[in-house]
């Protein structure tokens, strides 16, 4: 007699997740506490409000129970005698997997891909090693390495981390020439993988993209870079890390294991290395910048690597708006890190505040620069460019804030990169804040109504400008003489086209000692882009850039002077005792005609033309013009009349 089949017990859904588990999006066995906290000793708690997300409960149930009548009617019609997993388990599998936590297990398919250990090994070797990694997206180098040995790191992440860092191999199986190209094929799997990234929000996909930005951007494909960046950003905000978690797991005094300490970090170095990406790429399109520092309640990163908790018993942090300072005291045992304790500081305890600021690092001094340049961004990209009365107040307080910012006390090593890497940024910054100056005051004796203050302002930015490109050329001497190549970011190409575009302007002045300081230090700013060349294609890029812009000036003013003759022999025809000298002339007093400008257009070469754009295909000039010089914008404002 067949027994009575028994009824299949279905496992029951867990509706609520604590609020540990809610937050770092990982599945919740709904106890109380609950393994995970448990596991981690954390503060196990659950919200009185339960949000409702995704259908009911009754719908699911019922779908499922149609999807086992189907099993059955197609079983017992031996359709699929030989099938090993049920119609739910291939449905399940044809499904995008969701899975926002920090570890990825590497599927077969991408065991299939992987690149050949040898490659791997040297490749990171170098890379992670000898390269300048001041603001990388990883924090725990170590583990990132071992999880590669494993075999359990994300594929694309590996595939574009090899797409910037092959290029400083010296295997001739590997290199390609031009070198910056030699990481391509990496890159092209990783461009392969993005569909599937983009379905799979996590933080190994946006530390990919990082990577993968920065080697487009390095290729000098400004589109490719911009489209990658985008996706980091928008997984970046839809994952939270602009939000600090920590406050809401961890209690002040509580202790937390070193790899929960870790991934705290992690969010926060990788949300600040996203920050940074987006301003450069603002910087340089003159597109609108998608991340506002105003928008970020996260910490800034400490600059960590693996001997910081050797060598140190504290550690402190801060926040961006400077509200907040964190001090972590490292728990050991026999020599062996247990764990890190997390002490909320009073900041009415002034004494201690300063102490506690100086140790906090020179990786959150950069960041802060940063927020800077946020700001400069804002207000070049958003039509500041005649300094109005209301544009003064915002120009005068961007200097003050960059004159501030350097006050602050470093405790780091002067003759150390990271040192060179804030002053370069500083001086940086403060060419690109007052360099519209230069223009404005070369065009002071046409503008009208132009008040004795505002004079002192423009001419006082002006002198600013031009300090701060010397110094700027003299630190770019020192990073190129005593550090690798390799060490120096790419994103300085950048600003040193900015103060190349100084350099080039200031090198036709009319004072003889003023053009050949100009000149010598343009020749510091060549020498940079033929070096960056060999490893990134926007230094050459830059290079070309700056040549045309020299002879662009060089035709400009070879027009003025045959202007200028001309009308110096017209005046002595018409009155003897009429002098002009040079100083009372200006390539635009003689220059404002359509028909000076358009002479000189169609003489030119189509090399020689005014630049529209740098990185990007844009039919509106002009965003663009904000990335190229001040006199490339007044040139530009002249052929139009």
């Amino acid at each position: 007699m067949e027994q009575p089949q028994q009824p299949i017990t279905k496992r029951k859904r867990q509706l609520i997740a604590c609020n540990v588990c809610r937050h770092k999006k990982i599945k919740c066995d709904g106890q109380k506490p609950c393994s995970k906290c448990v596991k981690f000793n954390l503060h196990c708690s659950y919200s009185s409000i339960i949000r409702k997300r995704g259908p009911k409960q009754s719908h699911i149930d019922v779908l499922e129970q149609r999807i086992r009548k189907l099993e059955e009617m197609i079983e017992s019609n031996n359709n699929i005698p030989s099938q090993s997993c049920s119609l739910t388990e291939n449905v399940s599998q044809a499904l995008p997997s969701y899975n926002t936590t920090t570890t990825t297990t590497t599927t077969t398919t991408q065991l299939n891909e992987w690149p050949s250990d040898d490659i791997i090994e040297d490749a990171l070797d170098i890379y992670f090693n000898q390269c300048e990694l001041l603001l990388s997206p990883i924090v725990d180098i170590e583990a990132f390495q071992e999880s590669v040995k494993n075999k359990t790191c994300s594929s694309f992440l590996l595939h574009s981390i090899l797409s910037v860092a092959v290029r400083f191999l010296k295997r001739s199986d590997i290199i390609e020439s031009p070198l910056w190209l030699s990481g391509e094929k990496y890159a092209i799997k990783a461009r392969s993988m993005i569909a599937n990234v983009i379905e799979s929000p996590n933080i190994e996909h946006i530390q990919g993209l990082i990577y993968l930005s920065l080697y487009e951007y390095g290729c000098a494909r400004g589109p490719h870079y911009w489209r990658d960046l985008g996706i980091a950003i928008c997984m970046t905000l839809e994952l939270g890390l602009n939000k600090e978690i920590m406050f809401e797991e961890i209690m002040p005094g509580m202790t937390m294991s070193l790899n929960q300490w870790l991934w705290y970090e992690s969010r926060r170095k990788l949300y600040w290395t996203v920050f940074i990406n987006d301003k450069v790429a603002s910087a340089y399109s003159g597109r609108p910048q998608m991340l506002d520092s105003r928008d970020a309640d996260i910490l800034l990163p400490i600059s960590y690597h693996r001997s910081i908790l050797d060598d140190s018993n504290e550690l402190y942090q801060k926040s961006i708006d400077g509200r907040r300072l964190i001090r972590y005291n490292i728990i050991r045992e026999n020599r062996r890190i247990t764990g890190v304790q997390m002490i909320p500081i009073d900041l009415s305890m002034s004494t201690r505040t300063i102490e506690s600021i100086q140790t906090i690092g020179i990786e959150s001094h950069i960041i802060k620069q940063y927020t800077i340049l946020d700001k400069i961004i804002h207000f070049i990209n958003r039509g500041a460019k005649d300094l109005t009365q209301k544009d003064t107040h915002t120009f005068k307080e961007l200097n003050r804030e960059l004159d501030d910012i350097w006050q602050e006390r470093l405790l780091s090593d002067e003759k150390g990169f990271s040192y060179h890497y804030s002053l370069l940024l500083q001086n940086g910054l403060i060419v690109l804040l007052n360099r519209v100056s230069l223009v404005l005051a070369s065009n002071m004796p046409r503008l009208e109504e132009v008040t004795q203050e505002m004079q002192e302002l423009i001419y006082k930015s002006q002198e600013r400008c031009l300090s701060a490109a010397y110094r700027f050329s003299t630190l770019l001497k020192d990073v190129v003489h005593n550090f690798k190549t390799a060490t120096i970011p790419p994103y300085f190409i950048y600003f040193a086209y900015v103060v190349a575009t100084v350099m080039v302007n200031h090198s036709f002045s009319i004072n003889p000692e003023e053009c050949e300081k100009a000149e010598d230090a343009l020749k510091e700013m060549l020498t940079f882009f033929h070096e960056m060349k060999l490893y990134w294609a926007m230094s050459e890029k830059m290079d070309f850039l700056t040549k045309d812009l020299y002879a662009l000036h060089e035709r400009v003013m070879d027009l003025y002077q045959r202007n200028s003759q001309d009308q110096h022999m017209t005046e002595e025809n018409h009155d003897g005792d009429t002098t002009v000298t040079a100083k009372t002339l200006s390539p635009s007093a003689h220059m404002e005609s359509n028909d000076d400008w358009s002479s000189l257009v169609n003489g030119t070469t189509s090399s020689m033309l005014p630049v529209n754009h740098l990185l990007f295909d844009n039919n509106n000039s002009t965003s663009s013009l904000n990335a190229i010089s001040s006199f490339d914008i007044w040139l530009q404002q002249q052929i139009k009349k």
